[in-house]
């Protein structure tokens, strides 16, 4: 059992991070959750109440946050899709950066405690596994939206915790396809998958994201944090790892190698001491994801009321 109950407030508790926590912090806390998300969500649970307020509704989601004056609002929102942010910058800088704007000003008003999301594109991708004191260096657009959110919190705010995330993987009970379902519904086709060898990151299973950040509500850890796997790989081995957990054929996963090499993934080892947790390698957060699907389970299904 974790720390007193606390109001909390989430910020796309529908989305892959946002439902990970959702669930989490019902299942294993008394803490009182409201969450918004752009549509309708099935999730039902006696301390949880679901908001239909999309992200970029400042006004509403505003006055609905203050209403409930939480003690903790998690920002699981905004858009980590390179390819969506480099084609739709002015969605990407609303949702990356203006949305977190709105939600400092009212932390600072009811005093909370804010939670947000970066990523690992805030480094150069030169040298990869970084620590939370590395230089930071966009590597590219959504990079550049999420240093701008980062100084924006930390220029504003005492009482705030920025996690950074490598590619997040995991199940998500809503259909939202993560990057190791599209790999198997392609290698379910028979199709090849080209996966680039010489991009390199540590995936974090979704869940060991929402146990961090249950650890550090609890704690009332401040500051900036790093998560990842226990797993620096490239891309192309992450491909293998799923075939091979997944029996596929590996010979449907090809290497190639990448226009422009990128080294990242993040270093979590101050996380896991700090916040007296441990990552996941590669295989263990696969073989957690092959159970939930082979039990046709999302992460939170036992709760659902069909």
């Amino acid at each position: 059992m974790f720390g007193p109950s606390k109001k909390i407030f989430i910020i796309g508790g529908t989305g892959l991070v946002g439902e990970a926590i959702l669930e989490m912090l019902s299942r294993e806390t008394e803490h009182q959750i409201s969450f918004s998300s752009s549509t309708k969500s099935l999730y039902s649970h006696n301390n949880v109440v679901n908001h239909e307020i999309a992200s970029s509704d400042f006004k509403a989601l505003r006055k609905t946050i203050l209403a409930e004056k939480p003690e903790v609002i998690i920002n699981a929102s905004g858009i980590s899709n390179p390819e969506i942010c480099k084609t739709q910058k002015q969605l990407c800088w609303a949702l990356n950066v203006s949305l977190v704007e709105h939600l400092v000003s009212i932390s600072k008003i009811l005093d909370s405690h804010l939670i947000t999301f970066s990523c690992e594109s805030i480094f150069n991708g030169k040298i990869g596994f970084c620590r939370e004191d590395n230089r930071v260096e966009p590597c590219n657009y959504i990079g550049k939206t999420k240093l701008a959110a980062e100084n924006t919190i930390s220029v504003n705010l005492t009482k705030y915790t920025i996690i950074r995330l490598p590619l997040v993987y995991g199940v998500n009970g809503n259909g939202r396809k993560d990057f190791v379902q599209n790999i198997l519904d392609q290698l379910k086709e028979g199709q090849t998958i080209e996966l680039p060898s010489n991009v390199l990151t540590n995936p974090v299973f979704a869940e060991d994201v929402a146990w961090g950040v249950m650890k550090v509500i609890d704690k009332n850890a401040y500051g900036l944090f790093h998560f990842g796997g226990n797993d620096w790989v490239s891309l192309f081995e992450f491909g293998l790892k799923i075939a091979k957990i997944f029996n596929y054929p590996l010979s449907l996963i090809k290497d190639i190698a990448h226009k422009e090499p990128k080294y990242l993934g993040l270093q979590q080892s101050l996380s896991e001491a700090i916040l007296m947790i441990k990552f996941s390698s590669v295989i263990q957060g696969l073989i957690t994801y092959q159970n939930l699907i082979k039990e046709r389970l999302s992460p939170f299904e036992s709760y659902l009321q069909l």
